[in-house]
């Protein structure tokens, strides 16, 4: 078995251990967080988005239209309870 401890950006300490089985562990520690910095400038307002156009519901991802939608329409599948919105 080797091991390494690397020094990372930041100060983070980085234990690297390579063991002969084709495995590597790899544990990161951050330390403890510095104070809060100050709020940045305000960026630019970003363009309009496409939004979601809610279609309705199917009773599962299979009964999902294939054909004839638009980017942005949008289904929710009763069986799992997510969205799935149209994107290409």
């Amino acid at each position: 078995m080797t091991s390494a401890l690397v020094n990372g950006v930041g100060g983070s300490n980085i234990s690297l251990e390579v063991v002969p089985q084709p495995r590597v562990v790899v544990t990161i520690d951050r330390g403890v967080a510095g104070p809060q910095g100050p709020t940045g400038p305000l960026g630019p307002t970003g363009p309009q988005g496409t939004g979601i156009n809610m279609k309705g519901t199917v009773a599962t991802v299979n009964d999902l239209p294939a054909t004839g939608n638009t980017v942005g329409d949008g289904y929710v599948v009763l069986a799992n309870g997510h969205v799935y919105v149209w994107s290409a």
